[in-house]
């Protein structure tokens, strides 16, 4: 008697398993599609660089704008930064900084 019902439950598991394994990877195609559509191709930083003055008012932040508008901001910051031994954002007005330049 105990192999008749585990013959009857094994086509119940089978379908059951059939439907977990569908809702993963329907699941898995829609995060992945999103994650996909959610992509920006934003360049990488300039590898050259070049000097530019430091305009009134302007910030690291304005700086990185200024010199490489397609690319991620905050990693154009860090370099500019980095190239001009940062520790934090103050510059002033007229202030020589290295920084990265597109071509």
């Amino acid at each position: 008697m105990g192999g008749v019902a585990a013959a009857r439950s094994l086509p119940l598991r089978s379908g059951r398993v059939a439907r977990v394994v569908a809702a993963v990877v329907v699941t898995l195609a829609i995060v992945g599609g999103l994650g996909w559509l959610g992509q920006t191709t934003s360049p990488g930083i300039p590898a050259e660089t070049t000097v530019i003055r430091v305009g009134a008012g302007e910030t690291v932040w304005d700086v990185a704008r200024r010199v490489a508008p397609e690319s991620d901001q905050r990693a154009v910051v860090e370099r500019i930064r980095h190239l001009n031994g940062l520790i934090g954002s103050a510059i002033a007005p007229g202030q020589q900084l290295q920084v990265p330049h597109e071509r």
